[in-house]
């Protein structure tokens, strides 16, 4: 007898699109950065705000910099919060998936965005 695929329970759902939330956000945050000292600036540690696609590298160090002394928890938590967000406006289950990426994804912009103005916020750093 052929076993019948069992959809996963809603916790296990939950679960898996918040990890993925999660995931997208952290992900992102690296072509977020590549993407913003090309277009616009970013913040590298110890030598300033630089831009031009020439300091990609520079910027890759910055995020993870960055990320290890906190920015990749608030951004996990982000993603993960935009999961919950995906689950309550979108009704279809195929396409949650799809709404956590992309607005996973924003949240890492946004963030990244911030941090590439922060100077504008709370003064020069």
């Amino acid at each position: 007898m052929a076993k019948y695929h069992q959809p996963p329970s809603p916790r296990a759902y939950s679960f898996r699109l918040a990890a993925r939330g999660a995931l997208v956000a952290v992900l992102a945050a690296f072509p977020v950065a590549a993407l913003l000292v090309g277009v616009y600036r970013f913040p590298v540690p110890f030598v300033g705000y630089v831009s031009g696609f020439g300091q990609i590298v520079g910027a890759m160090i910055a995020t993870v910099i960055y990320g290890l002394i906190g920015g990749f928890v608030l951004l996990g938590m982000g993603g993960a919060l935009a999961s919950v967000i995906a689950r309550f406006a979108v009704a279809d289950a195929r396409m949650q998936g799809w709404a956590t990426t992309a607005l996973a994804f924003g949240w890492s912009a946004a963030m990244g965005l911030l941090l590439a103005n922060l100077d504008l916020i709370i003064g020069p750093w």
